[in-house]
């Protein structure tokens, strides 16, 4: 039997992939992407029909609320960051001491910002 073309492609993509049995339809490539997207084909294809909406549905109202802490999270370390990067600017002329002092109030006010947003 020949190989066909998804066989062929799959052994010059994965080109230190093994055969198993002898068989060449059970290309197994040394590749945890490929072995995630074939775990969620195998999810997928033994659902019954109208069970992968509510999966992909639960699954959604599970992690857009962790998304949106992690994106508020990233945003509040990006104005903290641009706040530090504007005091140091604006008090270049002052000493290291008075700069250290305002770091800190900055970080101390963030630390506070975050706490309060979390509840």
């Amino acid at each position: 039997m020949f190989p066909n073309i998804w066989q062929i492609k799959l052994r010059l993509r994965y080109p230190n992939s093994r055969v198993i049995n002898g068989n060449m339809d059970r290309i197994c490539p040394i590749d945890p992407i490929y072995w995630i997207t074939q775990g969620c084909r195998q999810i997928f294809e033994n659902m019954r029909p109208g069970e992968s909406e509510m999966f992909l549905l639960r699954f959604g109202i599970d992690l857009i609320p962790r998304i949106l802490d992690l994106l508020w999270l990233i945003l509040q370390l990006f104005i903290f960051s641009k706040a530090v990067t504007i005091i140091s600017g604006l008090q270049s002329s002052i000493s290291l001491r008075y700069k250290l002092m305002s770091t800190l109030a900055w970080y101390s006010l963030f630390v506070v910002g975050l706490l309060s947003s979390k509840g």
